[in-house]
């Protein structure tokens, strides 16, 4: 799992303005749904498991500790690493930090 450096969401949650927090939560949102995209549910996503660097708008969803794959048992929970190693081909895999940066997610 690649680091990155991050302020803690109690520090910065009172001091985000609207855009911003409409960034936040698009960041959220858009890798959510490329985990969902792969049959895969995060589970515990909570602002904790989504790291942020204010200073250079990068985003991070992390935590895979309880992440399922759904297309398969319902009752079976995977690492990050089965999901990021097995379920995601080799040009997707660090999409959190191309999106990050604002890319498009298309």
């Amino acid at each position: 799992m690649p680091y990155i450096a991050h302020d803690q969401f109690h520090q910065y949650y009172d001091k985000m303005s609207p855009v911003e927090t409409q960034l936040y939560l698009r960041n959220l949102l858009v890798a959510l749904k490329r985990v969902h995209d792969f049959n895969v549910i995060h589970r515990d996503v909570k602002p904790s498991n989504f790291l942020y660097n204010r200073k250079q708008q990068k985003f991070l969803l992390v935590d895979f500790g309880l992440a399922q794959d759904i297309s398969r048992r319902r009752d079976v929970a995977f690492s990050f690493r089965d999901v990021a190693l097995k379920k995601v081909p080799a040009e997707d895999r660090c999409w959190h930090w191309r999106w990050g940066r604002g890319e498009s997610a298309g």
